[in-house]
């Protein structure tokens, strides 16, 4: 057999990397960069020494200026002979561009919470962390930096270039004032103590106070001071008179101050003051009235006005008002607690009572009857005013800080005062109180100031107690057990779906509680991407959820829920609008019920125009923009935002003119809501929503076309509300919901206006005598009293206002044309309201009245000596007197 020699084959070897390589390579090129990066970005280090390291913590506590971060303490170590800690701190490189380092005179100190009589300083500490504070420079900086410091104990006195008034005050003796006891007024602190020290002769002592910026302006040469620590007793054959001050001022100290004249020059720096040492010797005091239905128990010069358990005020009078059939008694009170007197503050008689739900008052067993209140500082602080006392105390108080909120719920069950609420199942709150209003039950419930930011529109309550077992064939059987502490107690659980929701919730602020987690999570509305919009109808039309939600005839939403409106009497339809639609809504547009079919006839004949089978079935509701153009947009849409349903495209063409208004609050008000001018409808609201800020509202209004001459930059639109007074009801047409009235005035053409609360005060007419008094005090004068001549009405009153400095009221008054030589220039007026009585030992009681007209409603009086006087002009003025 032969040999076959076959070609050996030639065998080749390549070397190349890899791909598996190119990852460490990649990660060493990161890592290169992320170093580089972080040097880059490195700030300058400084030292900072203390007395110990407590509190600090490397890579955690942070450096502030002015409660900005501008550093990082990274290390902590001991000094080396034991006598402190340094801390190494990484200052921001921001600093350095902006000063090119950190100057000498900067001066560091420890933040963390301190409690003292005083108060707790450095609460916010207690979430975020201590923290080391900095003041960076001084007034006149030398321009050299350092980097080694040595801390404050504490925190440094504001420096004399701080805008500000700094002052000085002597007194005979410091008391237990110190260096930041806090100076009040009305119970608002404008500055503090700043130093305190004995007076270079020893005469007395010498305190320099600071006062802060924006109440600079309120410190006169006249202005009076007084030491409002301590406590301060009086005894006599008449009793024990004992006064005391503020809590916060009885243990730590404090100082008070009154403006007894605004005329007077205003106060400039390192001027000095006599401190007083209590508001009586400062000859100050604020004084209102209080109707009361008896004056058991009270006793002029000794009755109190206790706040808090403190003596704040006293009685200084009482007289019986025949026409009130009431007993009124005048108080004076602590100045220091005149913006505790507002419009608003609630207040009402203590003493000892006996009955079946047994022993009340009886604190005043001890000190007699007393008069107690709640401040509400929402109101307008007013003097010389009159209340009505309570018969008890007002169940809803907001007075201890947190968000307060009001449960609405058919039953309370086994709810009592003081069980917790939860969010999450942590104890954020708690019910305050419960109080049956109608057929309802109202709770009112405290969270707590730290967990406020958990409740915003979309939260939904529920109650918790017990367990709850539910069964259905759909559902399955479900239990529902609550924390073990609210299986005890009971409770109220909420959650909180869209945390994007309005957040600006007040107090006050209602809610429904559910009677469980389903039914509360069940009222929630979907949470489609894009805008949910409320319309306002006075019935739903065969509208469904589910319906379209059409722009020219092409679906861009749909109907999300149907519901009844708060005061049940018009009906609230939840609309959604797709987030790739949403350009098409703007504070111009109108939504109408879209027909399923819709017929014309003419003289072309008959057209009719059918829509879809769902519409048929569920009915729709469509929209337009009726801006004149795309420039003049009134503005963008958001989620809650209102707006009134047409009940068809043609009425919501020819709704005229949109205006733009805007209003406090919206109390009283919906979608819908007249706008009228001398009893004729104009429009309506169309639109209602908070504007950007939370603060106010902003609403929009379709007009007639016949409303267009009337709108101007002059005119004027108020709100009309209801008015149910002693002497007289007004408003009575506003029982079924407020309306807008509008006063046109002159002016350019206007869009745009401010809705305001009460009717402005009308000074004249056209026709007739239109003259000013100028009172001390506007008294029970309101607009349309009469005004009388011997006791024939011959005018009225248009209105009253404050004078533009506040010290006197000013009176408006109409005489009628046939009248008007009756007033001459020394024709005198006087109040006619009420009665006037005056009684002597010997003399007896003599009791006046002009009228029994002006005896309920008021009214202004006035007669003419002799015909010698001057004619009177328009406008011209006079004084009114309190009796003739």
């Amino acid at each position: 057999m032969n040999d076959i020699s076959l070609p050996r084959p030639a065998i080749s070897q390549k070397r190349h990397i890899a791909p598996i390589w190119l990852l460490p390579i990649i990660a060493l090129l990161v890592g290169i960069w992320l170093v580089w990066r972080s040097l880059l970005d490195m700030g300058p280090q400084i030292t900072v020494e203390f007395e110990s390291g407590e509190g600090i913590v490397p890579n955690q506590t942070q450096v502030k200026y002015k409660g900005i971060v501008v550093g990082t303490v990274k290390q902590l170590r001991n000094k080396e002979d034991l006598t402190g800690v340094i801390a190494d701190i990484e200052i921001d490189k921001s600093i350095v561009k902006k000063r090119g380092g950190v100057p000498k005179e900067a001066e560091f100190w420890l933040v963390q919470p301190q409690v003292t009589l005083a108060g707790i300083s450095g609460l916010g500490t207690i979430f975020s962390g201590n923290y080391i504070g900095a003041q960076l420079a001084s007034a006149k900086p030398s321009g050299e930096n350092a980097e080694h410091f040595v801390a404050l104990k504490a925190a440094p006195p504001l420096p004399s270039s701080v805008p500000g008034l700094h002052i000085k005050f002597k007194t005979d003796r410091l008391g237990s004032l110190g260096v930041g006891a806090p100076i009040f007024s009305r119970q608002i602190q404008v500055g503090s103590v700043q130093t305190a020290a004995m007076a270079a002769d020893g005469s007395g002592v010498e305190i320099g106070v600071f006062i802060l910026p924006q109440y600079a302006q309120m410190v006169r040469k006249n202005t009076r001071f007084w030491n409002a620590s301590g406590v301060r007793i009086d005894a006599g054959l008449s009793g024990i008179h004992v006064e005391t001050e503020s809590m916060l001022s009885l243990l730590a100290g404090g100082i008070s101050m009154s403006l007894p004249d605004d005329t007077a020059p205003v106060c400039e720096n390192d001027d000095s003051f006599y401190l007083y040492q209590d508001f009586e010797a400062a000859e100050t005091s604020v004084f209102f009235n209080v109707q009361l239905s008896s004056a058991e128990g009270l006793s002029k010069g000794l009755s109190k006005v206790i706040y808090k358990g403190m003596a704040v005020g006293k009685l200084r009078d009482i007289w019986y008002d025949q026409k009130k059939d009431a007993v009124i008694g005048r108080f004076g009170i602590d100045p220091r607690f005149e913006s505790f007197v507002t419009d608003k503050t609630h207040f009402w008689l203590v003493k000892p009572q006996l009955s079946a739900a047994g022993i009340t008052g009886l604190d005043a067993l001890v000190s007699g009857a007393y008069l107690t209140f709640n401040p509400d500082e929402t109101g307008a602080i007013v003097t010389d005013h009159t209340f009505i006392a309570a018969a008890g105390p007002d169940a809803l108080d907001y007075s201890e800080p947190g968000l307060h909120l009001r449960l609405s719920t058919p039953v309370a069950g086994s709810m009592s005062d003081g069980v917790p609420v939860y969010f999450r199942e942590f104890v954020v709150g708690t019910v305050e109180s419960r109080v049956l209003e109608h057929d309802r039950v109202a709770i009112h419930v405290l969270i707590k100031p730290e967990y406020r930011h958990l409740v915003n529109s979309s939260s939904r309550f529920w109650n918790i107690g017990g367990v709850r077992l539910s069964a259905s064939i759909a559902d399955g059987v479900q239990l529902q057990a609550a924390p073990v502490a609210a299986l005890i107690v009971g409770g109220i659980a909420f959650d909180t779906p869209n945390t994007k929701a309005n957040k600006d919730l007040h107090d006050g602020h209602e809610f429904t509680l559910f009677e469980s987690e389903k039914a509360a999570t069940s009222a929630a509305v979907g949470s489609l991407p894009g805008i949910y919009l409320t319309l306002e109808a006075s019935d739903t039309g065969g509208i469904q959820v589910g319906a379209p939600v059409l722009n020219h005839g092409l679906t861009v939403g749909s109907v999300q829920e149907l519901r009844h409106s708060d005061d049940g009497k018009r009906v609230q339809i939840r609309v959604h609008v797709a987030t790739e639609h949403s350009r098409l809504l703007d504070a111009s547009s109108r939504f109408w019920r879209a027909s399923a079919i819709e017929m014309k006839v003419g003289a072309g004949g008959i057209t009719v125009r059918a829509g879809s089978a769902a519409q048929l079935l569920e009915g729709g509701i469509a929209f337009d923009s009726f801006a004149e153009n795309t420039a003049s947009k009134t503005g963008s849409v958001r989620t809650d935002d209102k707006f009134r349903l047409f009940s068809g495209k043609e009425e919501a063409t020819n709704a005229g003119a949109t205006v733009r208004l805007h209003l406090v609050n919206a109390k009283g008000l919906s979608t819908g809501s007249e706008i009228r001018y001398r009893g004729i409808g104009l429009g309506e609201i169309t639109r209602l929503q908070l504007r950007a800020d939370m603060k106010s509202v902003e609403a929009e209004a379709a007009l007639k076309n016949d409303a267009l001459p009337l709108l101007n930059s002059g005119s004027q639109f108020w709100k009309v509300e209801p008015a149910v007074g002693l002497a007289s009801v007004k408003n009575l047409d506003a029982l079924l919901g407020a309306y807008l009235e509008l006063r046109p005035g002159t002016g350019v053409a206007s869009r745009d206006f401010v809705v305001v609360e009460k009717e402005p005060t009308l000074t004249a007419l056209d026709t007739g005598l239109n003259i000013r008094l100028t009172a001390k005090q506007l008294g029970s004068l309101k607009s349309g009293d009469p005004v009388l001549y011997r006791q024939v009405k011959v005018g009225e009153v248009l209105g009253g206002d404050l004078s533009g400095d506040g010290a006197q009221v000013f009176v408006y008054l109409n005489i009628q044309p046939q009248y008007v030589q009756l007033v001459r220039s020394n024709s005198r007026f006087w109040n006619a309201s009420g009665l006037q009585v005056e009684a002597g030992l010997f003399s007896g009681v003599d009791i006046h009245t002009e009228s029994a007209e002006t005896l309920l409603a008021g009214g202004v009086a006035f007669d003419t000596p002799d015909k010698a006087g001057l004619a009177v002009k328009d406008g011209q003025h006079f004084d009114l007197k309190d009796k003739p």
